[in-house]
């Protein structure tokens, strides 16, 4: 892997860390939002959960296709995504 890719991956991955925010999240609100997780989860475990679920969402939505677009850009030219193939 060349070193301008792995310079590029870190900054994706630094920015991607810094993105992260620190979100107010009410507890009882999400109580009403997630009633059954409310039941198993106490207040700052809730809170967790939520936090947990939005990074997850997030890294799955734009961190790994973006690492994969810049992996994938190291060997190959022609590099796409949310491509459609038809066939």
């Amino acid at each position: 892997m060349r070193l301008e890719t792995r310079e590029t991956l870190k900054n994706t991955l630094l920015s991607f860390v810094r993105g992260v925010v620190e979100v107010p999240y009410d507890v009882e609100e999400l109580k009403r939002a997630y009633p059954f997780h409310a039941l198993v989860f106490p207040g700052e475990a809730l809170k967790a959960f939520k936090k947990q679920r939005s990074i997850v969402t997030r890294m799955g939505r734009q961190l790994i296709p973006r690492l994969a677009e810049i992996v994938a850009r190291d060997r190959y030219v022609d590099v796409h995504r949310d491509y459609e193939i038809v066939g």
